[in-house]
């Protein structure tokens, strides 16, 4: 709060950093929830980190990845049907079963 690092530097002491941590949840479910994002949390705090020239640090984690995913293959092939081409992988499905099991 404002008070707080008022007081904190009334005692002689030096804060640059304000370190709001993370938490940030998501909604893992899609039932809708509508849950409040970096940016939203940023802007609650702004005006206070620009009236007292604070270093903002925020760690919004699993808000920004946990719906996302990355799966790497290498090309073992190509087949051709005469008017389509495609590619072979050394990966399937088994390999990223979560999106087609629970839309994760």
């Amino acid at each position: 709060s404002v008070n707080y690092i008022d007081q904190i530097r009334e005692q002689g002491f030096e804060i640059s950093y304000l370190n709001i941590g993370g938490g940030l949840g998501i909604d893992y479910y899609h039932a809708g929830a509508v849950l409040p994002t970096p940016r939203d949390l940023i802007d609650t705090v702004r005006e206070l980190v620009l009236s007292r020239d604070l270093n903002l640090i925020i760690e919004p984690g699993r808000s920004l990845i946990a719906n996302t995913c990355c799966l790497v293959n290498h090309v073992t092939g190509v087949k051709t049907n005469g008017t389509k081409n495609f590619i072979v992988i050394d990966g399937s499905m088994a390999e990223l079963i979560r999106p087609s099991l629970y839309d994760a």
